[in-house]
């Protein structure tokens, strides 16, 4: 936490902002009043990346507000060790100002450890992820299995190991660094061959060359052969041919320099120098022990100044001898470089177990804690609620008994209405059914009338239907008699006029005939 907890609206308002930004919420804060309990409890949710059970989501009464309060302050205690009496419930449900720059003081010193502790593990993982990187600028070569480590490497190594953990940290670095001394030693390697055919020719090279190739002739061979070639005699071909270049070149400059000492001190290119040697990656009690080994090898050549030290076996001998020098040297140096990288790698991967270990241990006790303080809240607030229970269940008892009595004297109003509707249900019933039988009285005593006075135009019509047809009967017995009196008149005039006339006629006719 902050030595001076912001006291001022101003640092409250800026500080809510800034653990706003964090959250990745909009900076809207422009009053120390908006620093609710439930603001912080969204900042721990954020932070924790777990949401808080029992919040209360929209406080409406300050007793929302106190839950909350509880919540957060609880969470905040058990995670920072605070005293009882340094934050009050009650102040920051009220978003009083020193109360708000408290918890927010508070929540932000929290969140920069998490912080902090995050950005250690990312910087172990970097460190973890890049050691192959760095050990990939310069190839190593294969080292033989089960090789001791030489015991004058072993404070070269304890030496090395603060540089080789920094530089682990800054990768770009620390591969420009090993790039520079790769050339460098590039750049030496070229200078002693150069000054060696300078000096004795380029038979003088070769010859070191089959020297550092145990003493055997490079021979050709065919493509085929060269596929078929062992890659570990390849790369041991490759080591002494390369690196074994300089040992050898050394050493045959201090066999050819038997003039004496003063004939070494006036030729500055045959001086070994620390430089060299620490281009080189040889430590410093190596380089001591070489450097000794070196001044022992011109006092040696200063005394005996003989014709036995030129003959070719001198050479040889201190050929190999600068080879197994630089052999054991390059070897040790692969072995000490290797169990650097191991041992920065081991480290980073702990430092990386024990980040997250933390991280999650951190986390779980905050889990912790919140539920813990949660079940507190709980059971503080069913004590406090306790005599809230008991006047609510008696205030509910009481309305419970009005709206019983209420609710039976509206069942009785409403079985009076329905009595009342009833009754006149049924008189409205009994007037429709005496109305129905008045009518049917009337409509029968209708059609009594209707039926009478039919019968009654029936007879009449019968009687004048008789009376017509008597007059009929009367009309055509007089029509039928007159007719009888034409017929006998007119049978009276044939049967008694027509005879004459006939044979009146039938005597003309037989008159005329004649």
């Amino acid at each position: 936490m902050a030595d001076s907890p912001p006291s001022t609206e101003d640092e409250v308002v800026a500080l809510l902002n800034k653990l706003c930004q964090r959250a990745g919420m909009p900076a809207s804060v422009t009053s120390s009043n908006q620093g609710t309990p439930l603001l912080f409890a969204t900042f721990l949710e954020a932070m924790l990346a777990v949401p808080l059970p029992g919040l209360v989501r929209a406080p409406a009464t300050m007793a929302d507000a106190e839950a909350n309060a509880n919540i957060v302050i609880g969470i905040l205690r058990k995670a920072v060790d605070l005293p009882l009496n340094q934050l009050s419930v009650e102040a920051l449900a009220r978003c009083e100002v020193g109360a708000v720059g408290k918890t927010a003081d508070i929540t932000a010193s929290l969140w920069d450890i998490l912080a902090a502790a995050e950005s250690l593990q990312e910087q172990s993982a970097t460190s973890s992820e890049l050691g192959p990187l760095l050990d990939s600028v310069e190839p190593e070569k294969p080292i033989a299995r089960g090789g001791p480590i030489h015991p004058s490497i072993q404070a070269d190594v304890a030496a090395h190991d603060e540089l080789a953990i920094a530089a682990s940290r800054d990768a770009t670095a620390a591969a420009i660094d090993a790039a520079e001394a790769a050339q460098q030693r590039a750049h030496t390697l070229r200078q002693f061959e150069a000054f060696l055919i300078k000096s004795q020719g380029e038979g003088a090279l070769r010859k070191l060359e089959a020297a550092a190739l145990d003493g055997k002739p490079r021979r050709v061979r065919s493509s085929k052969q060269r596929v078929r070639k062992s890659p570990r005699k390849a790369a041991r071909r490759d080591e002494l041919s390369g690196a074994g270049k300089l040992a050898s070149a050394v050493g045959a400059r201090q066999h050819a320099g038997l003039a004496g000492a003063d004939a070494l001190a006036d030729d500055a290119d045959m001086v070994i120098s620390p430089e060299l040697l620490q281009a080189l990656g040889v430590g410093p009690r190596l380089s001591k022990h070489f450097m000794k080994q070196q001044v022992a090898q011109w006092e040696r050549l200063a005394k005996t100044n003989t014709a036995k030290y030129n003959r070719n076996i001198g050479l040889e001998d201190m050929i190999a001898r600068q080879q197994a020098y630089y052999k054991l040297l390059e070897k040790e140096a692969r072995v000490e470089k290797q169990q650097r990288a191991k041992r920065r790698t081991a480290k980073a991967k702990a430092a990386v177990r024990r980040t997250a270990y933390e991280r999650r241990r951190k986390r779980a006790v905050l889990r912790k804690h919140a539920s813990e303080e949660m079940r507190a809240i709980e059971s503080r607030a069913l004590r406090r609620r306790d005599n809230e229970e008991v006047m609510y269940r008696k205030l509910f008892d009481k309305c419970l008994a009005l709206q019983r009595t209420r609710l039976r004297e509206e069942q009785r109003a409403i079985r009076e209405e329905q009595r009342e509707a009833a009754a006149i249900l049924n008189e409205r019933k009994s007037n429709l059914a005496r109305y129905h039988a008045e009518q049917m009285a009337m409509v029968k005593e209708q059609v009594k009338i209707e039926s009478y006075n039919r019968r009654v135009a029936e007879r009449a019509q019968e009687v004048a239907l008789d009376k017509l047809e008597h007059a009929m009967k009367d009309s055509l017995a007089a029509q039928l008699e007159q007719l009888r009196a034409q017929i006998d008149a007119n049978d009276r005039l044939f049967y008694e006029e027509f005879p004459a006339a006939t044979e009146e006629r039938l005597a003309r006719i037989a008159a005329v005939s004649r």
